[in-house]
């Protein structure tokens, strides 16, 4: 056998998978504190695979498999070669290895238990909020200093934020208030969104 050959390159693989370990216990937790304190974060992880599985949810593995590798599934439709089916069946168990590390992370700051009661969908919008930025929510949240919703220069900065792309307004939310999702209604928001007059000029 070709890895019983080279042990210090498997043990190299060992030690990284360990650290890939480590570090999806200590994002989860990250996820589980940003969850608990009503921030979302944007976290683009396989919807069957991760979500739907941490909520006990029933799945389709092909479907997840086509999430994660759409290689894989070509190989297995084209015929059912034997080593197609075991490199699949080899990165679904790597994949459960490492959500469950992710999961651990979570356990670490909010019930597990509780998750069930939620939709792998459900559960991906509460923790990762909503992937479109509505500009009309935000402007129902904000508060202005300075000037009046009416004037011409928050008419033209309403009017350009429409027209931007979605990453174009993640971009101008990370830059604008450290986030770059929303939350998914406006009962969620811990703060309002202010536009401030600059006193200065």
């Amino acid at each position: 056998d070709l890895m019983k050959s080279f042990s210090s390159i498997a043990h190299k693989k060992n030690e990284s998978a360990r650290e890939i370990e480590e570090a999806l216990l200590y994002l989860g937790r990250l996820a589980g504190t940003a969850c608990r304190h009503g921030i979302p974060v944007d976290l683009p992880l396989p919807l069957g695979m991760v979500w739907k599985r941490l909520t006990e949810e029933s799945i389709d593995m092909k479907e997840t498999l086509r999430e994660m590798d759409i290689l894989a599934v070509r190989r297995l439709q084209d015929g059912d070669d034997h080593d197609a089916t075991l490199v699949t069946d080899e990165l679904l168990a790597t994949q459960r290895r490492l959500l469950n590390s992710f999961a651990e992370g979570i356990s670490s700051v909010l019930p597990v238990e509780l998750l069930s009661a939620f939709t792998g969908e459900q559960l991906r919008d509460i923790m990762c909020g909503n992937p479109d930025i509505d500009v009309e929510m935000l402007r129902r949240v904000t508060e202005y200093e300075g000037y009046n919703n009416d004037d011409d220069v928050i008419s033209h900065f309403w009017e350009v934020l429409r027209e931007m792309t979605t990453s174009e307004r993640k971009l101008f939310l990370q830059f604008v208030w450290a986030r770059n999702r929303l939350p998914l209604k406006e009962s969620d928001f811990d703060a309002p969104f202010k536009i401030q007059k600059d006193t200065k000029f």
